[in-house]
C-alpha cells in the first residue's frame, strides 16, 4: 500500500504557507482515472498472427494512484502514479508492447480488466510487470468486440515518468474457443467483493470452432483465492446441446487439472462424460454455464483469485485426437476487502444557508485503539481543515461552505490509507436547464426550479434583466439566475446556452445498408439536441417506425415481403422549428436464405491421389457466395469451391460455410451458412494372383488381397462364375486379359489391378497316358482334413516332376517321385521349414508334357 510520506509533504505545503496555496499545481494527465480512459478505438480481427494495432506516447507523472483499487496483485506489491486506456478487440489476445522514455522509470506494470457494464465495474484479469523499463506481454481477450481497460503505473509511489505504448490484436489459430465473455451479476467494487458475498457468474461461449475434429466437452470454474467459502460453488444454469435434451450435467470427472467438479457433456447419458465425444455443433451455436459462490463471512483479506477453464473433447473426453486447443483459462484477479481498511464512517449534520453558516461533518471510528490523522479537502483540493494522533471514536469538522469535500484518513495504526467523499448541501437548491433549442444564437430559453428555502422566490437573470423562472432570448453560452427567498436567502446558479448553427444540427446512421428485422440507433447524435425525428419515407409500408426523441429505427414488425426499401429519416430543432431539416437514410433489404448445393451432398468424400471435387451451390440473382474455412477464414467467392487439398493433406473430415450477402456495395447482410463436409481418405493397394498359362478351358481360380471392406468388379465378366467376387473361377479358350476394380465400401476409394490368364495346348494332359486332378490349396493344420496336397492321377504317371515356387520364382520343394502318400508336399520347405500362409506356384513334368497353376496354403 502507498505510504503516505509523500502526501504529508502534499498536505504540509498545502496548510503551511499561504505564499504557496499560489504556486501552481500541474493537471494531473486527461487519462488520470478509469472513467476517463484514453480510448484506444478498435483492433479488428486479423489472420493467425498479430495484425490491427495503434501507438501511443504516455505520462505517469501527476497523475494520482487510484486507491479505491486493491494493490498485491499477481504481479505488483504497492501502487504508483497511474493512467488508464481502452479499446475494443476482435482478437484472442491483445500483444502489449511498452517501453519507459525516462530515465529511471524502470518498475512499471500493466493491468488488464475487462469491461462489465461500465467503467466502474470492471473485472481485473491479469497483470505483467517489468523493472527493466520495457516489456512485451500477450493478455487473453476472448470476447470477440470485447471493450477492454489497460492500468499502466510504477511499482511504488516513486516510479513515474514518461513511456510509449502499442497495443495489437494477435489471432491465434489454435483456440477452440471463438467468442467467451463473463458477466458478474453481482458486479464487484473497483475488482473487490465484501464479506460473505454471494457472487453469481456466468460464461457464454458464442462461437466454438471445431476444426473439423474436437468438441466442446467442458466447462470448469475453479475458486482458487483462499477468500472464497470452501465447498460453496454451485451450479445455476446447465448449459444446453442442440443434440440432446439432457446432454449437459454437473459432475466430476477427469481432466487435465486431474478429477475436477464442473459443467460436463454427456452425450449418451451414462453419466460418465469421459467415455464420450463433445457437443458437436455449427460455429454459430452458443452455450452458457453459470454458477455462484460465496465470499468468506470473515477474512482478513486476500485472494479470490478464480480460473475458468473450456475443455474440447479431446482433453476431457473420449475423442482420441484433438484439432484445436488447449485453450488458455479465464483468470478473474478479484480481491477481497481488507477489513484492516475499512474507512471511517462519515456523517454530516446540518447544511448552510444565509441564516445558518455552519454544519459539522462528523467521523465515526470503531476501534478507539487506533490512531488516525484526518485530512479535510474541498473541491479544489485545498486543505481546509486537519486532526492529527487522533485517538477517540468520534470527532467533527465545522465548515462554513456547502459543496463537496474529500476527508482523508491515515491510520497510524494499521498502516491503512483511506478517502471519502463528503458533500455538504444548501438549505436552498436551484436547478437549472435550457427547455428548447432556438434557430439561432440570442433565442435560448432556460426555466430554473427551486427547492428549500422558505417561499416565494423571486429570479433574477442580469444578462437579460427577466425577472421569473424562466428566461427568454439567452444569448449562447453560460447565462446566470440570482434565486432569493422570502428570507433574503440567495443561490446563484447557472446554464449552458447552445443554440443550433446548421453545420451541429446533423445525425448519422451506422450503416447504409442493413438487414430488416431488427432495431436501428443512431451511431453519431446530433450535436444540438433537443429536436425531433420524423419518419419521411416510406409511408406506405407497415412495421416502420421512428422514435420522435431518440430516431431509432424500428423494423422488428415489418414483413420480409415490403423489402428491400429505402427508410429516410428527417431531423428538426427550434421552437417553433427552423426551416432547416438535416436527413439520413438506411437501405433495408431481407436476411437471404441459405445457400442451396447444385444438385449434389453437402457430404462428399475425396480418396487421395484422385481428383478433388468441387464444392458447388445454386446461384441466386442478387446474392454474393461466400466460402468460409472451418477457422472462419474466407476462402472464396462464387458459385463453386474446390478445396486445396494436396497429397500430403491428412486424412480426416473438412469443414466449409458458405453463405449469401445481397449484391450491394456496403450491404452486411448474410445467411444462415450451408455446412459441407469432405471426407478425406488415403488410398490402398491391393494384389492379384500372377498372370499364368493354362490348357485351354481349364479352370483357374483368380484371387484379390488386401481389402476386406471393398467391393469387386472383373471386366471382361465372361469366362467368370462371378464376376463380383474377390476370388472367381476363370474358364477361358483363349487368352484373356481380367480387369478388377476394388472399391472401398467405408472411404470410396479405388484401386485397380490387371491378370493376364493365357492358353497354350502344349499344357494339356495326353489323355490316351493320364490324367490329372490338381487342388488349388492345402490346410497343414495337422487336423487330418486336407493337410497334403493331392494330385489325383500322378501315381499312374512316369517320368515325372514336381517343383513348388514361392511369388519371387524361387524353388522351395521339388522331387521327380511324387506318389500322394510318403512322398507329398506338406506346407513345408526343403528343409523342413514350414512355409508361410500365401499363394505358391507350381510345375508338373510328364515327360514333354508340362502342367503350371497355383497353389493357396492357408493354416
Amino acid at each position: 500500500m502507498k505510504t503516505p510520506i509523500r502526501l504529508l509533504i502534499l498536505f504540509c505545503l498545502c496548510i503551511c504557507s499561504v505564499d504557496i496555496y499560489a504556486m501552481p499545481i500541474n493537471p494531473p494527465p486527461p487519462n488520470d482515472q478509469q472513467c476517463n480512459a484514453t480510448d484506444l478505438g478498435l483492433l479488428d480481427f486479423v489472420p493467425c498472427g498479430a495484425g490491427d494495432s495503434v501507438t501511443v506516447s504516455g505520462d505517469t507523472e501527476w497523475a494520482a494512484y487510484d486507491y479505491a483499487w486493491p494493490v498485491g496483485s499477481s504481479c505488483f506489491p504497492l501502487g504508483s502514479p497511474d493512467v488508464w486506456y481502452k479499446f475494443t478487440t476482435r482478437s484472442t489476445y491483445v500483444r502489449i508492447n511498452l517501453f519507459s522514455t525516462t530515465v529511471g522509470f524502470d518498475s512499471i506494470f500493466v493491468r488488464i480488466f475487462d469491461e462489465q457494464n461500465n467503467c466502474v465495474n470492471l473485472i481485473p484479469l491479469n497483470c505483467s510487470t517489468t523493472q527493466i523499463g520495457s516489456m512485451l506481454v500477450d493478455f487473453y481477450t476472448p470476447t470477440f468486440n470485447g471493450v477492454y481497460y489497460l492500468e499502466i503505473g510504477g511499482y511504488d509511489e516513486e516510479e513515474e515518468g514518461t513511456f510509449e505504448l502499442t497495443v495489437a490484436g494477435v489471432e491465434s489459430c489454435n483456440e477452440c474457443v471463438m467468442d467467451m465473455s463473463i458477466e458478474l451479476n453481482t458486479p464487484p467494487v473497483n475488482g473487490q467483493y465484501y464479506p460473505g458475498d454471494v457472487v453469481e457468474m456466468c460464461l457464454t461461449i458464442d462461437r466454438f470452432n471445431t476444426q473439423g475434429i474436437s468438441s466442446l466437452h467442458s466447462i470448469i470454474p475453479t475458486l482458487v483465492g483462499a477468500e472464497w467459502l470452501p465447498n460453496s460453488i454451485v451450479p445455476i444454469n446447465t448449459p444446453s446441446s442442440p443434440n440432446t435434451t439432457n446432454g449437459w450435467i454437473w459432475t466430476t470427472a477427469s481432466t487435465p487439472l486431474g478429477p475436477q467438479l464442473g459443467f460436463f457433456y454427456d452425450g449418451d447419458l451414462d453419466s460418465n462424460p469421459n467415455n464420450n465425444t463433445g457437443d458437436a455443433a455449427t460455429i454459430l451455436q452458443s452455450w452458457q454455464a453459470c454458477w455462484e459462490a460465496i465470499v468468506k463471512p470473515a477474512y482478513s483479506g486476500g485472494d479470490l483469485l478464480t480460473k475458468i477453464y473450456v475443455f474440447n473433447d479431446g482433453q476431457t473426453g473420449s475423442a482420441a485426437t484433438t484439432s484445436c486447443g488447449p485453450d488458455p483459462a479465464l483468470k478473474l484477479e478479484l480481491k477481497a476487502f481488507s477489513d484492516s481498511c475499512v474507512s471511517p464512517i462519515v456523517f454530516v449534520n446540518g447544511s448552510i444557508d444565509c441564516n445558518n453558516g455552519t454544519a459539522i461533518i462528523g467521523v465515526s471510528n470503531a476501534n478507539a485503539s487506533d490512531t488516525i490523522d484526518y485530512y479535510l479537502y474541498d473541491v479544489n483540493n485545498q486543505a481546509v481543515d486537519s486532526a492529527l494522533n487522533i485517538t477517540i471514536t468520534s470527532f467533527v469538522f465545522p465548515v462554513s461552505n456547502a459543496g463537496s469535500y474529500t476527508l482523508s484518513a491515515y491510520n497510524q495504526s494499521t498502516g491503512c490509507y483511506t478517502i471519502t467523499a463528503v458533500k455538504v448541501p444548501f438549505v436552498l437548491l436551484s436547478n437549472v436547464n435550457q427547455v428548447s433549442i432556438s434557430c439561432g444564437p440570442g433565442n435560448g430559453v432556460a426555466q430554473a426550479s427551486v427547492t428549500g428555502g422558505t417561499a416565494p422566490y423571486t429570479f433574477y437573470w442580469p444578462q437579460t434583466n427577466a425577472t421569473g423562472s424562466t428566461a427568454f432570448n439567452l444569448s449562447d453560452g453560460w447565462n446566470y439566475v440570482v434565486i432569493t427567498d422570502t428570507l433574503n436567502c440567495s443561490v446563484t446558479d447557472s446554464v449552458f446556452i447552445v443554440s443550433s448553427p446548421i453545420p451541429q444540427a446533423a445525425f448519422d446512421y451506422p450503416d447504409e445498408f442493413i438487414c430488416g428485422d431488427q432495431v436501428v440507433v443512431q451511431d453519431i447524435f446530433p450535436q444540438t439536441p433537443g429536436g425531433l425525428y420524423t419518419l419521411i419515407s416510406p409511408q406506405s409500408v407497415a412495421g416502420i417506425s421512428v422514435d420522435q426523441f431518440t430516431g431509432e429505427i424500428d423494423l422488428n414488425a415489418v414483413s420480409s415481403a415490403s423489402l428491400p426499401v429505402w427508410v429516410v429519416v428527417e431531423y428538426r430543432v427550434g421552437v417553433p422549428f427552423c426551416t432547416d431539416f438535416f436527413r439520413d437514410s438506411i437501405y433495408v433489404t431481407g436476411i437471404p436464405a441459405a445457400p442451396q448445393p447444385d444438385n449434389q451432398s453437402t457430404t462428399l468424400s475425396w480418396c487421395n491421389p484422385s481428383a478433388i471435387p468441387v464444392l458447388q451451390i445454386t446461384a441466386v440473382q442478387g446474392q454474393n457466395p461466400v466460402w468460409f474455412d472451418a477457422f472462419g477464414n474466407l476462402v472464396a467467392l462464387g458459385t463453386s469451391y474446390t478445396p486445396p487439398f494436396t497429397s500430403n493433406t491428412p486424412a480426416g473430415a473438412y469443414t466449409y460455410y458458405v453463405i449469401f450477402t445481397p449484391n450491394i456495395v456496403g450491404a452486411t447482410c448474410y445467411s444462415l451458412p450451408t455446412i459441407y463436409t469432405v471426407n478425406v481418405s488415403n488410398g490402398f493397394t491391393i494384389t492379384a494372383t500372377a498372370d499364368t498359362t493354362i490348357c485351354p478351358d481349364e479352370p483357374i481360380q483368380l484371387n484379390i488381397n488386401g481389402c476386406a471392406t471393398c467391393s469387386y468388379n472383373w471386366l471382361p465378366s465372361s469366362g467368370l462364375d462371378n464376376p463380383f467376387s474377390s476370388s472367381p473361377i476363370a474358364t477361358v479358350a483363349q487368352t484373356t486379359a481380367y480387369f478388377v476394380t476394388a472399391t472401398d465400401q467405408n472411404s470410396g476409394c479405388e484401386a485397380y489391378e490387371l491378370i493376364t490368364i493365357a492358353t497354350d495346348t502344349a499344357l494339356c494332359e495326353d489323355s490316351t497316358t493320364v490324367v490329372l486332378e490338381i487342388f488349388n490349396g492345402i490346410t497343414p493344420n495337422a487336423d487330418g482334413k486336407n493337410d497334403v496336397w493331392i494330385i489325383s492321377g500322378i501315381e499312374n504317371a512316369s517320368n515325372v516332376r514336381v517343383t513348388i515356387f514361392n511369388r519371387w520364382g524361387g524353388i522351395i520343394w521339388n522331387t521327380n517321385r511324387y506318389n500322394n502318400t510318403d512322398i507329398v508336399f506338406r506346407g513345408f520347405d526343403e528343409n523342413g521349414n514350414a512355409v508361410a500362409d500365401g499363394t505358391y506356384y507350381y510345375l508338373i513334368t510328364i515327360g514333354t508334357k508340362t502342367r503350371r497353376g497355383w497353389l493357396e496354403v492357408t493354416r
